[in-house]
């Protein structure tokens, strides 16, 4: 069993493995029902496993966390006239309420939002994004690239005018 040859879901397992059990159980804590299920299943996957694989496996996590998160570039994607540049002049609370509902119905529109905004709009959004909306969204990342410049137009409008109603309603501009 090569550590770099196994599955995400694998690896993550083979690090969680090592964790003292009360890490252990606060990770755990964090995980939505899926997250749990893909857990167990790993752990069950990789119980023959060597120390040296767990070991390797923890130490690829760490990397992975201090490196930080991995977005991928959107296609045709061009900052001059990039439809989701208004995003970053909203109050963080007002965008992060919009993307987690949002994000129960389509988590590609979410994550494809993301990835066009700048990286410390983004950086900030998601450490107040929840675990649950943050897990749908790192789901649908590998599909982000394929999205249409039309789809990612329609998701733009469709978070641009969600953020031009929360302002409207909540009383901030008065027409």
């Amino acid at each position: 069993m090569a550590g770099h040859t196994l599955p995400d879901a694998d690896r993550a397992a083979l690090a969680f493995s090592l964790l003292p059990t009360r890490t252990a159980e606060l990770v755990n804590r964090r995980l939505t029902v899926a997250e749990r299920k893909r857990l167990r299943e790993g752990l069950t996957r990789t119980r023959d496993a060597t120390d040296a694989e767990r070991h390797a496996a923890f130490r690829a996590l760490a990397t992975a966390v201090r490196n930080g998160m991995d977005w991928p570039a959107p296609a045709a994607h061009d900052e001059a006239d990039c439809p989701f540049t208004a995003i970053a002049a909203h109050p963080r609370s007002d965008v992060v309420d919009i993307l987690e509902r949002v994000a129960v119905r389509e988590p590609l529109e979410v994550a494809v939002t993301l990835c066009h905004l700048e990286p410390f709009v983004r950086d900030a959004l998601w450490e107040r994004l929840s675990p649950a909306t943050c897990s749908m969204v790192t789901s649908r990342l590998k599909e982000v690239h394929l999205v249409s410049l039309a789809q990612t137009s329609k998701y733009a409008s469709d978070i641009n005018a969600r953020l031009a109603r929360s302002i409207r309603y909540s009383g901030r501009i008065h027409a």
